[in-house]
């Protein structure tokens, strides 16, 4: 079963830019919080079975307070913005051109206000 664990990463990058194609497409039918809701819940159930097929340790209470609190910021805050803005008209498309540069960003409003070095910093200068 170990052997599945390889295929972790690359299921993660498909389902996650899929994720902007299944916006555009649920957006005319359902409400942007309410299918992030489901969406959440389904993949919540599919990562439980995951971790049983697997024999995943359990979370400490500390890591699974890091990762809810990670959760909240990215389904309710990101995704939710992200899907509140196709469901109100924005192209699927250019959301994700939008929150793709998301990083970059962050690099170049990085480098003015604190003295971290690293390759995106040098290239944001």
């Amino acid at each position: 079963m170990h052997s599945l664990k390889r295929f972790i990463p690359a299921s993660f990058v498909v389902l996650w830019a899929t994720g902007f194609i299944g916006a555009r497409y649920a957006m005319p039918w359902a409400e942007p919080f309410t299918f992030l809701a489901a969406r959440f819940v389904i993949a919540a159930l599919l990562l439980a079975g995951l971790m049983l097929v697997l024999g995943s340790k359990r979370a400490t209470r500390a890591e699974a307070l890091h990762a809810t609190v990670a959760g909240i910021l990215m389904h309710g805050v990101y995704l939710g913005a992200v899907f509140w803005a196709i469901h109100r008209g924005m192209p699927a498309g250019l959301s994700a051109l939008i929150v793709g540069l998301q990083p970059l960003i962050t690099a170049v409003l990085a480098r003015p206000s604190c003295r971290a070095t690293g390759p995106a910093l040098r290239l944001a200068s």
